[in-house]
């Protein structure tokens, strides 16, 4: 999996949130976006995953040397961000399997091993009930467990505790190798310490 971004920006009625980004982006490989609040890191993720679009410049996919269209992206990435919930009215295993019609699971990955994996044994009640924590657990685990190239985190230490946090990190180390895995924060050494690259918002203003 390869994404490239040639000088894209992205603006707002008259301001612009970033401009003249360049990034190639490749399988395997564990980034860092960084910035304050509102500094645009979050957008750029949007942008990157087709989930907003661009103001200027150019942005292309690539599977192998084969190119993909824009609107056929979503079938190769998944995302775990504050803005996007669960079905909390789902159990545990209806979130899974429904998670699974979108985006499969390696085929070793019953439900029963994702289960454990997250450490959760009330399984049989409604996501509501979870408390905040086991629901980040939850999201973080669809998202980097997938069999998908391309994981996209925004602020993925959110309401995790420091035994959660842990777990986040080996849950990356575990599953997250070969993909190429995105992360929007402002506290890089929680929420990032395995990203080889970085860059700053503050760049492409």
């Amino acid at each position: 999996m390869r994404i490239e971004l040639e000088k894209i920006g992205k603006r707002y009625h008259r301001d612009w949130i970033f401009r003249n980004v360049d990034l190639r982006l490749e399988s395997g490989e564990k980034w860092s976006f960084l910035g304050a609040n509102g500094s645009g890191k979050s957008t750029l993720m949007k942008v990157i995953s087709g989930y907003t679009l661009f103001t200027e410049g150019q942005l292309n996919y690539f599977l192998g040397d084969q190119e993909i269209a824009h609107d056929r992206i979503y079938s190769h990435l998944t995302i775990a961000a504050p803005y996007l919930d669960l079905a909390e009215d789902m159990t545990l295993e209806e979130a899974y399997h429904f998670h699974q019609q979108f985006k499969p699971f390696p085929s070793d990955m019953t439900f029963t091993r994702f289960a454990d994996l997250l450490d959760i044994h009330h399984r049989n009640n409604s996501l509501a009930h979870f408390s905040s924590g086991m629901r980040q657990r939850v999201k973080l685990a669809l998202a980097i467990i997938s069999d998908t190239p391309l994981v996209f985190l925004d602020e993925p230490c959110t309401n995790l505790d420091l035994q959660g946090i842990a777990w986040y990190h080996q849950l990356v180390q575990d599953y997250g190798q070969a993909k190429c895995i995105i992360v929007c924060t402002n506290r890089p050494e929680e929420e990032a310490p395995f990203a080889e690259k970085s860059i700053r918002m503050t760049d492409y203003k």
